[in-house]
């Protein structure tokens, strides 16, 4: 019998010395068959204590990328819907795009295996969505027809959208929006990721803190992170 994967984040995609991908089918596998879920948290206190510092996938704050290539968690997590539907979650995380480190096949590689796998994928935006946002997305948007969650973090104009789905959905109504001025290239562009994906929405979040983005010694606590993103 073979050894369960050790509970944490997994490498099934890697990038090679010589800029190639590799696939660990197996670690995969073992992901995916996995015949127990996780759920020791309530949705009330998922997001842990105080005092508790942040575990989970490695992370580190600063200018340059952490995670290379894909990572998933080794366990899945079962939820429940509001309607009572059990589902079981698999978490990702990937390398970021167009970095001063990727090339444009990796970009494409990366962006466009995360749209085949996931049912949703989450775009982490900072402050606003820009025009070239969109124009990166319509290059990989042809390989998903699932859900696409807009994460603009950082928000900075909250008199204008609130926090949240429901600022987020007025937000991406605007920045969506084709106008009869707009030249084609734009309007098409607009309208095609509204083909390729099933649901596109947006979640406008705060800023962390500045105790978060300027403390040498951040390690994750609540306590440090301020009360507007934890609400």
């Amino acid at each position: 019998m073979k050894q369960s994967l050790p509970v944490g984040p997994v490498e099934i995609v890697t990038l090679t010395d010589d800029k190639k991908f590799k696939l660990n089918e197996e670690k995969l596998r073992q992901i995916l068959y996995h015949e127990r879920a996780i759920g020791k948290k309530s949705n009330a206190e998922w997001i842990g204590q105080e005092d508790e510092p942040l575990t989970g996938f490695s992370w580190r704050s600063g200018p340059t990328r952490h995670t290379i290539g894909i990572l998933m968690w080794s366990e899945p997590f079962l939820l429940r819907l509001p309607n009572g539907e059990e589902i079981a979650v698999f978490l990702m995380d990937t390398q970021g795009t167009y970095d001063s480190n990727s090339t444009g096949f990796e970009n494409t590689f990366i962006f466009a295996l995360t749209l085949l796998v996931s049912s949703i994928t989450v775009y982490n935006i900072m402050h606003n969505i820009q025009e070239y946002d969109l124009q990166h997305l319509s290059v990989f948007a042809e390989y998903s027809a699932l859900q696409l969650t807009f994460l603009v973090r950082d928000w900075q104009f909250k008199k204008d959208r609130r926090y949240g789905f429901e600022g987020g959905e007025e937000y991406l109504l605007d920045c969506l929006k084709i106008q009869e001025k707009q030249p084609n290239e734009l309007k098409l562009l607009r309208s095609r990721l509204r083909q390729c994906f099933c649901k596109v929405n947006c979640l406008l979040m705060p800023h962390l803190g500045l105790q978060v983005t300027t403390g040498e010694d951040f390690d994750g606590k609540l306590a440090y992170i301020d009360k507007n993103f934890k609400e």
